[in-house]
């Protein structure tokens, strides 16, 4: 009788472990399944802050790269309180209709590259569109680095509002392509249909050295040399690539005749969503990963003009000289119609 009570003593006290176990069982995988701190992106909370970053540059393109992995660490670090939604390829406009969303507050954040669709406001920021006025990439980054990226952030922030988380981020140094004929010297663009942005100094620019210039939207480009509505274009090699305009371009003629910096900004509205620690974070990062998207433009170009060498384009180098030499009436016309205090500054930091 002992032995049997016993044995059903030990019955129900194993049912009740067992059941016990059941019961808790969700709690212990939970645990074991958070993040260990490994260095993965923390998974962002249902009440996570999310910012919405635009910009009109396909996945491939190191901006929107670097914009990828500054969300692994804007979600790390701020344990999951801070998220970016981005939106590239063009799918909410182009760079002007960008800039006239994030004055609203629709957009939080603008990354855009080059000043172009700053120019109906400030249009004076066309001197980034003045052919030469930097003669190589090193000398654009230490102008910018030595005070002109400042002085411009202030002039956007003064007259539209917005908030420059960062300066350093790169369009770099553009170049000429067309189906036509390489480009060597300044009478190789005569007659040639070029497409640029609306902007009034890049279009007395290639007007002088005796272009077409075509104000086209970049979301259009592709179709439109397809089609031969334009001849060519100008742009950075990473832009290029990225739109894969060699499949529809014959010649790259490698002139660097204009250099884009790039700005990181930010809505009036988002600033006042944002705690001061929060904003502080957000700003640290815009700038690290600048430094980090010209560190992959420079990697990548050798690259880039290897590739569009494998896809069949034809590469050339231009004469400079010539270009600079012709080039000397658009910086007459800049100074009489904007001034020449930014063209003096932007000089003067060269030395």
């Amino acid at each position: 009788m002992k032995k049997a009570s016993s044995a059903l003593f030990a019955i129900v006290m194993i049912l009740c472990l067992l059941l016990a176990g059941c019961s808790g069982g969700s709690g212990l995988n939970s645990t074991a399944a958070a993040p260990s701190g490994s260095g993965s992106a923390a998974p962002s909370s249902p009440e996570a802050k999310v910012i919405k970053i635009g910009s009109i540059y396909a996945d491939k393109h190191s901006a929107s790269i670097a914009v990828m992995e500054m969300k692994k660490e804007l979600e790390e670090r701020s344990n999951g309180a801070l998220t970016i939604d981005y939106y590239g390829n063009s799918v909410l406009g182009d760079d002007a209709a960008l800039v006239q969303q994030t004055m609203a507050g629709t957009l939080d954040v603008h990354m855009m590259l080059g000043l172009s669709a700053y120019n109906q406001w400030l249009p004076e920021l066309g001197i980034e569109d003045l052919p030469f006025v930097f003669p190589d990439l090193e000398t654009a980054r230490k102008v910018y680095k030595s005070g002109f990226g400042e002085h411009v952030a202030k002039l956007v922030e003064d007259k539209l509002g917005l908030k420059i988380l960062a300066w350093n981020w790169e369009g770099g140094q553009r170049h000429f392509t067309n189906n036509t004929r390489p480009i060597v010297v300044p009478d190789d663009l005569k007659g040639l249909k070029m497409r640029v942005v609306q902007n009034e100094m890049r279009l007395k620019a290639l007007q002088v050295l005796g272009a077409n210039p075509i104000p086209m939207s970049f979301s259009e480009l592709y179709t439109a040399l397809q089609q031969g509505t334009v001849d060519g274009e100008e742009n950075p090699l990473a832009t290029i690539d990225s739109a894969n305009l060699y499949e529809v371009q014959k010649y790259l003629s490698l002139c660097g005749y204009i250099y884009n910096s790039g700005f990181f900004e930010a809505s009036p509205a988002l600033i006042e969503r944002l705690t001061p620690d929060e904003l502080a974070l957000l700003t640290e990062l815009a700038v690290k990963y600048g430094d980090y998207q010209q560190k992959l433009n420079d990697e990548n170009n050798d690259k880039l003009l290897q590739i569009m060498k494998d896809k069949g384009m034809q590469v050339n180098e231009c004469n400079i000289p010539a270009f600079v030499e012709a080039i000397q009436p658009a910086f007459d016309y800049y100074r009489q119609t904007y001034g020449g205090e930014l063209l003096d500054l932007a000089l003067s930091l060269q030395k």
